[in-house]
Order: structure tokens, then sequence, then C-alpha cells
């Protein structure tokens, strides 16, 4: 979990059916009458929508549950929690209530938030975070996003590299040969990212969707076609790691096939 710094001294999401466009940092929302030490119950016949996107068109939002506890019924028919994000053309809604079936930590450019009660029973709530994150690589790197590529190498470092990197920071390379058949070869030869609290949650690199973290240098990998690499740093500036220069390869296959 984030420290409580990091939790609560944050600014608080309000109510709005307008998009919220989210500069980089740490936002929160809250149920009605929900206090740190002693929660209060929330109150019959409410409704509240949050519309959440990256400021940053290239970054991401992570949504984070902290305290979660709502009336509980089947198929959430009373109250409920229902949380939206957009993956490709599209949107995946999954809806939450009671003490068990909680949100879970959530990645996504665009989220959207819906809280309703009825006039019946009422709970604690809930206490949640929005982490808005920006596309930011080092100087000399390719920058974040999607990206042809022809034969050669290509660097990848994290921010500010070889100095510590900064807070809330996702990048994301999409790297495409721009001949399918080329071979992508992918090594780091520094990485150091390791979560304040020993975790992978909060400092990690993932390369083709698996993730890499606390000192777990990712493997020297060949690829066909293309790879994916992300980054994504915590909200704790004081907390922060060097990070990690790796490099790209994009070899012509026929070339190589020629030479053989």
């Amino acid at each position: 979990m984030m420290e409580e710094r990091s939790v609560y001294d944050t600014p608080r999401l309000a109510c709005d059916t307008a998009i919220q466009y989210l500069q980089p940092g740490v936002y929160h929302m809250q149920s009605p009458n929900y206090k740190r030490d002693d929660p209060g119950n929330y109150t019959n016949d409410f409704r509240c929508k949050y519309r959440m996107h990256a400021a940053d068109s290239n970054g991401m939002l992570r949504f984070d549950c902290f305290f979660f506890q709502l009336e509980d019924s089947q198929y959430c028919l009373k109250d409920s929690f229902a949380v939206a994000r957009d993956e490709g053309a599209q949107t995946i809604t999954n809806f939450y209530c009671g003490r068990t079936k909680t949100p879970k930590t959530l990645f996504a450019k665009n989220i959207d938030v819906s809280f309703k009660t009825d006039s019946s029973g009422t709970d604690k709530g809930f206490f949640c975070t929005v982490m808005s994150k920006e596309a930011v690589a080092g100087c000399g790197s390719l920058p974040c996003g999607k990206r042809y590529l022809g034969p050669g190498t290509y660097s990848l470092l994290s921010q500010n590299y070889p100095e510590n990197y900064g807070n809330n920071i996702y990048c994301k390379w999409e790297l495409v040969a721009s001949d399918p058949s080329n071979t992508v070869d992918f090594s780091c030869s520094s990485f150091d990212m390791i979560s304040w609290d020993n975790s992978c949650e909060w400092d990690w690199m993932k390369v083709d969707d698996v993730r890499h973290c606390n000192n777990n240098k990712p493997a020297p990998q060949q690829f066909t076609g293309g790879v994916t690499v992300e980054y994504s740093t915590p909200d704790l500036p004081h907390k922060t790691r060097k990070g990690f220069k790796c490099t790209v390869s994009i070899r012509d296959s026929k070339l190589a096939n020629e030479s053989n």
C-alpha cells in the first residue's frame, strides 16, 4: 500500500458528470461520512459519478481502493460501486458491493466510477485513490508511444537516467518492426527498480506483459516483429531509484538469412 501521507493528504475528487482531466499526481474519492479513524455509514438514496481521464494523452490512471464496505446484495442490485474502463473499442464495467467483492487495482487511460445507494441498509463505504501518471522517457531514449522501427539499435531509458527517475510516471513503448519478419533483440545493461515496500506494485518494468522489479533485471530476449515495454513509478519522490538502460535492436531477417 501507499504510505499514509500519499493516501490521505491528497486532493479529493468531487462528484461530477463532466470529464475530469487529472494532472500527474494522486487524488482520492470517498463515500459520504467517511472518516479516516472512524468511518461513518453513508446515506441512503445517494448518487455520485466520477469520470476521469489522464491529462497526458500517453499517460495512465492507476485506481486502488484501500477501504471498501458496502451493503451486500445479489448482483449488487441494492448499493453498488461500478467501475468502467475502456479496453480498445470495448468498455468493460464491473460492479462491486459487500465486503468481499471489492475493487482490484486497475490501470486504464480513462476510468468512470458510479456509486449509488438505495433506500434500505447502509455500511461504512469506501476510500479509493486515483494516481494520474505522465508518459516520460529519459534523454536520448525513444519517446513513449507506438514506434515503427527500421533496422538499427535504439535506446530505452528511464527518466533522468543515470540519476533517479521521477514519480507518477507511466511509459509504454509499442515497438513494431517495419518488416514484421524482422528479429527484435531486447536487453538491459543496467536495471535498478526497487519498490519502497519491496513489493512489485509501485516500481516495475514489463516486457511483453512480464513484470520485472527489485533488481530482477530482464534477461536478454528475442522477438519477431516487435515488443512492448512499459515502466511505472510511484508517488514517492524521496524513494525512487536509478531506473534502467535498455536497448532494442532490429535486425533485417532477409540479410541475416543471406549471410548464412
